[in-house]
């Protein structure tokens, strides 16, 4: 193979390698796409295509500069009216932790440490609402529940979407256009060698290098200190990496999202999306002998209260039982919506969870 070939395979890897967004299994990758004046959301599941214990791998948009996927992450602290403390780990699963101090919360390099216990974060964002109830004055229980009511606020996730979206609009042509100057520089080179004008190529694709550098050092201007740190590393990357600057939105978008719940997007501009569904049946449902589910819905409950009443819902509208596929099917688990023959009376997939009879 010659050096030519090799280049351009260590190219293709390092493209491959940067459209990958690793995160925690507990995070929910929102894929957005606008049809005229109608908004659709997607969801991508962290595990679909490679993940280990605690992280997968999410792959993005085919197109640099789509801007399509905001890589949204709730807070992973819980706690009820009762002071029961969750703590989300990285994998998904709710544990339950003694009530912290604030001596006992800390955070650094993007690592949660509650006592012995740790995850990651996606951004510092995600926990500037507790560091203010923090400096307000506030115990680490009220702060969190301040934090979580901002999170979940609709009118807040409106506006950060569209203020993402106005941030990241010139991306949108300048991501494309490096790439398509870059690999068509490198047919150039390989059809015509020493003619090939590699001074002019080199200079066109560094100018628009430093062009997402300076726009992505832009963000860092209009948004919180928290995710400064993160964006500045992203500009340098883009200077140096020109497949970094063909994905800087993506890149942006991990920090910039981080305070918003995905449920938030999802009541404000689906809330018919099933996902949604699923997770208010699971939240409503507590398995059988699982305290931490009986926390999770004493805590979630109230904080879903106000979204669920602004747009005219109530908890028996996600509880509807689904369609049967086979005649042999009589009923059903209101928890997972899974469906069983005669003989059955609890879920197996839900801790025996009770079924119920189909209509």
């Amino acid at each position: 193979m010659s050096a030519f070939a090799e280049f351009c395979c260590v190219a293709l890897a390092l493209l491959i390698w940067e459209s990958l967004m690793w995160l925690p299994l507990r995070s929910v990758p929102l894929v957005f796409s606008r049809k005229k004046h109608t908004i659709l959301i997607k969801i991508r599941r962290v595990d679909r295509w490679f993940a280990t214990k605690r992280r997968g791998a999410v792959f993005l948009s085919w197109l640099p500069g789509s801007c399509s996927v905001l890589p949204c992450q709730a807070i992973p602290l819980l706690v009820d009216s009762q002071n029961r403390w969750l703590l989300h780990h990285d994998d998904g699963q709710y544990a339950r932790i003694p009530a912290p101090t604030w001596e006992q919360i800390r955070w650094q390099h993007a690592t949660l440490q509650v006592g012995s216990e740790r995850v990651t974060l996606t951004s510092g964002r995600c926990l500037e609402a507790l560091w203010r109830g923090k400096n307000a004055g506030l115990s680490p229980a009220d702060a969190l529940r301040v934090a979580w009511r901002e999170s979940l606020s609709m009118p807040r996730a409106a506006a950060d979407e569209k203020k993402w979206r106005v941030l990241a609009s010139p991306l949108v042509w300048m991501q494309p256009i490096l790439l398509l100057i870059f690999v068509s520089g490198l047919f150039g080179y390989w059809e015509q060698r020493e003619q090939f004008p590699l001074m002019i190529f080199l200079a066109s694709v560094f100018l628009l290098m430093i062009m997402i550098a300076t726009r992505v050092m832009w963000f860092a201007k209009k948004i919180d200190p928290s995710c400064r740190g993160a964006i500045v590393q992203d500009a340098l990357l883009c200077c140096i990496v020109p497949f970094h600057a063909m994905r800087a939105a993506e890149a942006v978008a991990l920090p910039f999202m981080g305070r918003l719940h995905p449920m938030a997007l999802l009541f404000r501009y689906a809330p018919d999306h099933p996902w949604l569904a699923q997770q208010l049946r699971s939240i409503s449902h507590p398995r059988p002998g699982k305290a931490e589910d009986e926390i999770l819905f004493e805590a979630m409950a109230p904080l879903l209260q106000p979204a669920m009443q602004k747009r005219g819902l109530q908890w028996s509208d996600f509880d509807q039982a689904p369609a049967a596929r086979e005649p042999e099917e009589v009923s059903y688990c209101p928890r997972c919506h899974a469906l069983y023959l005669a003989g059955h009376t609890t879920c197996r997939e839900c801790n025996n969870y009770s079924l119920r009879l189909l209509p």
